[in-house]
């Protein structure tokens, strides 16, 4: 029969109570819970137990065996925002390459971030996995016009459809008509 615990706050003890016989059969299990509300991959958290066995008082010599399980309970921070926004300056032509930064909201989300990415232009959506933030990225626009760039971001239990969004438009112009290339001419006498 397990026996009944009580915690003192005065000295952070649990006290066990067994009718004050014990016998070296008897045994008991302690068990942790450890909440954290996040940390890096491969993190290994310990948990020390100090044991003391004492009868009215007096010290109990032993011997006795301890072991200690730890067991973890990781709270996943969720995304509530991501900023995109475009980094390259200047006119933007279907030959620039662009370079657009997505900051997610809050800092401490969990990671990694699983993500979605719509540059409006008729290039394939691509989707995938990063724990970067900011996630920085880059794209050649392969059409002209105004496209709104999409960024679709999500972690933990979350799913696609309740992807946060971040949005950013981009005009794209045509290269202009009357672009020339001078190229030397060589001329040899025979």
């Amino acid at each position: 029969m397990p026996a009944p615990e009580l915690y003192s706050a005065t000295l952070n003890a649990i006290h066990y109570a067994h009718g004050g016989v014990f016998t070296d059969s008897d045994q008991w299990t302690i068990a942790f819970q450890v909440q954290v509300a996040s940390m890096p991959s491969e993190t290994l958290i310990s948990n020390a137990v100090t044991e003391t066995v004492s009868f009215d008082g007096a010290a109990y010599s032993g011997p006795y065996v301890s072991a200690s399980v730890v067991t973890v309970t990781q709270v996943c921070t969720g995304v509530n925002g991501v900023d995109l926004s475009l980094l390259t300056g200047g006119d933007i032509y279907t030959d620039t390459l662009v370079t657009f930064s997505a900051n997610i909201s809050p800092d401490d989300a969990s990671k990694p971030y699983n993500y979605t990415l719509d540059h409006d232009d008729g290039t394939a959506q691509l989707a995938f996995s990063s724990s970067d933030d900011p996630l920085t990225f880059t794209h050649t626009f392969v059409t002209t016009g105004s496209h709104d760039v999409e960024i679709a971001v999500w972690n933990c239990a979350m799913t696609k459809p309740e992807a946060v969004i971040g949005a950013e438009p981009v005009i794209v112009l045509a290269l202009p008509e009357d672009f020339w290339i001078y190229l030397p001419v060589v001329m040899n006498k025979h």
